[in-house]
């Protein structure tokens, strides 16, 4: 089962008993296994609602149509992002910036072959019109918090350099790991070139030292 989900503004009404949250929690993990194994094409509200074994009148209590439930989904997939994300940046204090990196892109990396849905959502959002903008503000969160990582690594970086230069990474990160894990399996090799590059790239408004 997926993170517990927060109540969405494309929500009909908001769970608010434990039973009513474990079914849009099942409604949800099911909206990810279709996406995953079936596709796009076979995302409607009745193959979800079948997948979850409810009622499809069910369904329609929480969510008026299938663009609401992967409103949710986008939702629910930042939550869980960022949960990680704050993990790793907990570290970040302790380790060499190098060796954080390294290590967060396999993490990353196993998180996508570990939540399969994932990168079938993402291609949802980047290649609808109607929903681009969830896509635009998950990628944008995703910037923010490599915002902290530059600044916590290099105070005195300038905030719109920061800036530019987080966007630019999480772009590049999202594309190669994406690729990296369409199989189901992570390559190894793409990862560790997508390290190499960051690495290059962010050495100069880092600290370029050597990898420990």
């Amino acid at each position: 089962m997926g993170p517990t989900v927060r109540h969405s503004r494309h929500m009909v009404r908001t769970p608010v008993q434990d039973r009513s949250r474990r079914t849009v929690e099942k409604i949800l993990d099911a909206a990810v296994g279709v996406l995953a194994d079936d596709g796009v094409t076979a995302f409607t509200t009745g193959t979800i609602a079948a997948r979850a074994h409810v009622n499809i009148a069910t369904l329609y209590a929480y969510f008026p149509d299938k663009g609401a439930v992967l409103c949710a989904l986008a939702e629910r997939h930042d939550d869980a992002r960022a949960a990680f994300m704050e993990k790793r940046l907990e570290a970040l204090t302790s380790i060499d910036w190098h060796e954080w990196l390294e290590t967060t892109v396999a993490a990353m990396a196993d998180f996508r072959v570990t939540h399969p849905g994932d990168i079938a959502l993402r291609r949802v959002l980047t290649s609808s019109p109607e929903l681009r903008d969830i896509g635009v503000n998950s990628t944008a969160r995703k910037a923010e918090r490599a915002v902290r990582f530059l600044l916590i690594t290099n105070p005195d970086l300038p905030a719109d350099k920061a800036a530019r230069i987080a966007h630019v990474t999480v772009l590049a990160s999202i594309e190669v790991l994406d690729c990296a894990c369409s199989s189901g399996q992570v390559d190894r090799a793409l990862q560790g070139e997508l390290i190499d590059m960051l690495t290059s790239y962010l050495g100069p408004h880092l600290g370029d030292r050597a990898l420990v």
